[in-house]
């Protein structure tokens, strides 16, 4: 991330919670003509659920729910204009 980013939108997106983080910061990315680049020398240790699993334990329903919320914020990010997004930031 970069000051550029920052200088538009008020942090990340506030609205999703451990699902698809990754998709809108591109989204949100792209939508401000900003490039996203992938460092293939970059080596990350992912713990496949474990945020998830403290969270929501075996509830999958929640899990369920809170992804399924997660990308409905994609989709319309992806489909509302900026000036409406910098709206929903600011609230």
């Amino acid at each position: 991330m970069t000051n550029e980013y920052f200088k538009y939108y008020k942090g990340f997106f506030s609205k999703t919670f451990l699902y698809y983080e990754e998709d809108i910061i591109y989204i949100l990315s792209r939508k401000l003509n900003k490039n996203t680049k992938y460092i293939s020398n970059t080596y990350i240790i992912h713990k496949e659920d474990k945020s998830t699993e403290l969270v929501f334990g075996e509830n999958k329903n929640m899990i369920n729910e809170y992804a399924f919320q997660s990308y409905k914020w994609v989709i319309l990010l992806y489909l509302l204009p900026n000036k409406t997004i910098k709206i929903i930031f600011d609230v």
